[in-house]
């Protein structure tokens, strides 16, 4: 069974929620996937772990950034060592508002890449 995961904007003129360095302790299993319409934007700090988006594994560690593409279901499996990220969200209505319907594209999910 999977959550639809409501995402609540509290100033339309921030459309996006920002979640300063989450930290997963160590083999933590989200047992229920949820989903949203909305980007999901993550980028590894610290740790390791497997993302589990729709029926791809992603395997992310220090460094890594991941997009959540729009109604997607995933889950997080977490290594030994625990994980940390920053995640950011961004509001399908924003993006919506400015001409960009993200579901009508489909994000490159995975980068390895510092400048990103």
């Amino acid at each position: 069974m999977s959550v639809y995961e409501t995402h609540r904007i509290s100033d339309p003129r921030l459309p996006f929620i920002f979640h300063a360095k989450t930290v997963l302790r160590p083999n933590y299993h989200s047992m229920q996937p949820n989903w949203h319409e909305n980007v999901e934007i993550l980028h590894i700090l610290s740790g390791s772990g497997v993302l589990l988006c729709d029926t791809k594994q992603i395997a992310v560690a220090e460094g890594d950034t991941v997009v959540i593409n729009p109604n997607s279901l995933h889950s997080f499996d977490v290594a030994p060592d625990g994980i940390s990220y920053h995640c950011l969200i961004v509001d399908r209505t924003f993006c919506i508002a400015n001409h960009f319907d993200t579901n009508t594209i489909r994000f490159e999910d995975h980068f390895r890449d510092t400048e990103v």
